[in-house]
């Protein structure tokens, strides 16, 4: 698996170079000064629409890769956040797959929402909360909290089995925060975002 740093850094100099569409630059350069994302590929949206995967003009999306060792989990949630104040309906942020410790998203963007407010919006939260707490060393989690996470994953499957994904999400909202490194918490979470309508799931091929 390639480094995360090595990707993060082609991703800024592919922007840096002019690669990157204007209409979203700024969101992109945004996406990668955060903490444990990266983006890979990214569409502004066109004027006509050739074929049924092109985003029309008044939208677009981008996709990225959310590494949980490096902070990506927090930065996700910040993310989530803003689209939702900035964009509401308009803005989605969909799930595609974890692989490992890292997983893989897509935020599009629709009916004229503003990649630049988002990314206004991005870059004042992290004037307001810093970039501290993003990412918690393993050397700092101790046994006991990872034991206790997966005390919480476990609360929070029985939960999900029942339907009950409101209180699911207290459990492994609880179980990321004593053990922010756990991958399964992780992609628990996200399945029960989608089971929530906060994210949704596969729907675009690549």
């Amino acid at each position: 698996m390639r480094s995360f740093n090595s990707m993060k850094k082609k991703a800024k100099d592919e922007c840096a170079k002019g690669g990157v569409e204007p209409r979203i630059k700024l969101l992109v350069n945004v996406f990668n000064s955060l903490p444990g994302i990266c983006t890979t590929s990214s569409c502004a949206g066109h004027k006509i629409i050739l074929n049924p995967t092109q985003t029309a003009a008044d939208a677009f999306y981008i996709d990225f890769i959310v590494d949980i060792e490096t902070g990506g989990l927090h930065s996700l949630d910040l993310i989530t956040q803003m689209a939702r104040i900035t964009g509401g309906e308009n803005i989605i942020i969909i799930s595609w797959f974890t692989p490992s410790n890292r997983s893989v998203y897509t935020i599009e963007g629709e009916k004229n929402a503003s990649p630049k407010k988002l990314a206004r919006a991005l870059e004042l939260a992290l004037i307001q909360i810093g970039r501290r707490n993003f990412i918690v060393p393993k050397s700092e989690i101790t046994e006991e909290c990872k034991t206790e996470a997966i005390s919480c994953k476990e609360s929070g499957n029985s939960l999900f089995k029942e339907g009950n994904y409101q209180e699911a999400l207290v459990f492994y909202e609880k179980g990321l925060r004593l053990d922010p490194n756990n991958s399964d918490i992780l992609h628990n979470k996200n399945m029960t975002l989608v089971k929530l309508g906060r994210i949704k799931g596969d729907k675009r091929k690549h």
